[in-house]
């Protein structure tokens, strides 16, 4: 009976291990996270106005005529 005692008190310390290793795995992973989301949505933005780089070019040289600037 007291190894089975012994057992599940070190069963529930190593549940308690765990737990904290799962939260600083967490607190780690986190910033990644929001780095890596952030990069998605530059890269997607990017991607979009790459298929529009006509009315790109467009916006540019309007933009720069309003200026007095002349593009070749």
């Amino acid at each position: 009976m007291l190894s089975a005692v012994g057992a599940f008190i070190e069963l529930c310390m190593s549940s308690q291990n765990l737990k904290i290793q799962m939260k600083d795995f967490e607190a780690t992973a986190e910033p990644l996270q929001e780095w890596l989301t952030t990069t998605e949505k530059m890269v997607q933005g990017s991607n979009s106005r790459l298929h529009d780089l006509p009315s790109k070019r467009r916006e540019q040289q309007n933009s720069c005529l309003g200026r007095g600037l002349i593009l070749n």
